[in-house]
């Protein structure tokens, strides 16, 4: 029997499961809804969490901090689940386990110009509703000579600029995080070039961006920005808050710009639904499964190391 005890509350693939399973200071369990009674009143017979989509409210936290619960690992960048003001007042420490997106986020997007390019969301849903129509309306666009614009150098940014270029696009860059000189040398070492967010605006035929949500990413695209951009482009964006809502349906309803492909949850009620030209997802863009296993292993790998090393990586409560 372990000195220390684990609960896997959500379902993790065995690899992430055996770094806990097999450590012999730990005493691993597996909760089983309607059969452990209820997640609340069980935790706090653990020392540790290991969760992903699973919510705990400031109830059960402060019920599991009575007891004997000091650490939750989260699988994945969000916390949203998890009552974080809570654990920080009972001195539950929460840890999460972000990255490893970079590939599942870069090939999204690049999924996102291909819909928008083949005009792929307009044909699958004229094909459901069984309706006729003429061909032309459905021609698309190849990208081989068309040019991407990237807002955002990071790691996901430079694997859109790679992918794309194999597929014969000239590539501009933009970022506002790194030195000047910097982002320069940076594109040409991917083959790619550096510009002002005017300039890459004007000049590209698809504008996507990878940019971290912050407070200069934030309404960053506007109206002055959207009438910069070519009327026959498109703009595909995975960073929340980017631009206004009802400023991008404007800009779509007048022709302003072609077509927008969100990664960004929007209420039942968004005008940007009712468009044709519009492709939109609920924040799927970083969801693979080969991303969820390194998350899920780093999520345990961190539990294991807080609970036998002290050692604590990744803390989002306020310690």
């Amino acid at each position: 029997m372990g000195d220390k005890r684990v609960l896997i509350v959500d379902p993790v693939f065995k690899g992430a499961a055996s770094i806990l399973v097999d450590e012999k200071q730990l005493d691993v369990s597996v909760y089983r809804p309607g059969r452990d009674g209820t997640l609340a009143d069980a935790i706090g017979d653990y020392d540790g969490l290991l969760i992903s989509e699973t919510s705990l409210d400031r109830t059960a936290i402060r019920k599991g901090a009575a007891g004997k619960l000091r650490i939750i690992s989260s699988v994945g960048r969000s916390v949203s689940h998890l009552d974080i003001k809570a654990a920080a007042d009972a001195k539950v420490v929460v840890l999460h386990a972000p990255g490893y997106e970079a590939n599942a986020l870069a090939e999204y997007a690049l999924g996102m110009v291909f819909a928008l390019s083949r005009k792929l969301p307009q044909g699958e849903r004229l094909l459901r509703e069984g309706k006729s129509f003429a061909r032309h309306r459905l021609q698309g666009e190849e990208l081989a000579g068309k040019t991407l614009g990237i807002l955002g150098m990071n790691e996901e940014g430079q694997l859109l600029a790679k992918k794309s270029a194999a597929l014969g696009m000239d590539i501009v860059l933009h970022d506002y995080s790194l030195p000047l000189k910097d982002r320069h040398d940076l594109a040409q070492s991917i083959g790619a070039r550096y510009a002002s967010l005017d300039e890459l605006l004007r000049e590209s035929d698809y504008v996507a961006s990878l940019l971290p949500e912050d407070k200069q990413s934030v309404n960053l695209i506007g109206k002055r920005e959207l009438s910069l951009m070519k009327a026959s482009s498109s703009l595909i964006t995975l960073t929340p808050a980017l631009a206004d809502e009802k400023v991008l349906y404007e800009a779509l309803s007048r022709g302003v710009i072609s077509g927008i492909a969100l990664d960004i949850p929007l209420s039942k009620r968004s005008g940007l639904l009712t468009l044709e030209n519009v492709v939109a997802t609920p924040g799927l863009a970083g969801l693979s499964s080969e991303t969820r296993r390194r998350q899920e292993v780093l999520a345990a790998v961190q539990l294991r190391d807080a609970l036998l090393k002290g050692a604590y990586r990744n803390v989002v409560t306020p310690r």
